[in-house]
């Protein structure tokens, strides 16, 4: 099966996989973070940091994509603003990624403080997988289970 692509930027680069088998596709940033700021308490912060793959795909019918931080993460001052993004079957365009900084950083400050990627560094990863189309249908969800309504942390596993 084959996953068209488009480049939109001329300094998009192409989605790579590190190994044949591995389940994601590397999505590099095209460009350096658009900064999106908020003012808290009279002073203004990054937010988030916005990357542009300069990428856009066209899934297949019955299939979507998520976006998912690469493991290397650990080694930025960021994390992913969404946790992981879906990228619907119709959506058609660029995949941008937006991270969060994991400490407070001032708009306007020098940037040397804290590591962010950078134009052309691996950013994240795309996961395609296929879906099933169900139905939501009101109706009674019958016994309950050995875990019932415990809710978080209520399966023991630690």
């Amino acid at each position: 099966m084959h996953i068209l692509f488009e480049k939109l930027d001329k300094d998009s680069i192409n989605p790579i996989r590190a190994n044949f088998n591995d389940s994601g596709w590397d999505l590099f940033a095209c460009s350096e973070a658009q900064l999106e700021t908020r003012t808290i308490n009279g002073i203004e912060y990054i937010v988030n940091f916005v990357y542009d793959t300069g990428i856009r795909v066209a899934f297949p019918e019955n299939t979507c994509g998520f976006v998912y931080p690469r493991s290397s993460i650990k080694k930025y001052d960021l994390f992913l603003s969404n946790s992981i993004g879906v990228i619907d079957e119709g959506y058609r365009g660029s995949i941008k990624v937006a991270f969060r900084p994991i400490v407070p950083v001032v708009a306007g400050s020098e940037l040397n403080d804290i590591k962010i990627y950078q134009k052309g560094d691996r950013i994240a990863q795309l996961v395609i997988t296929r879906r099933e189309n169900f139905s939501m249908v009101e109706g009674s969800v019958g016994t309950d289970t050995a875990r019932s309504t415990g809710g978080f942390g209520s399966s023991g596993v630690s």
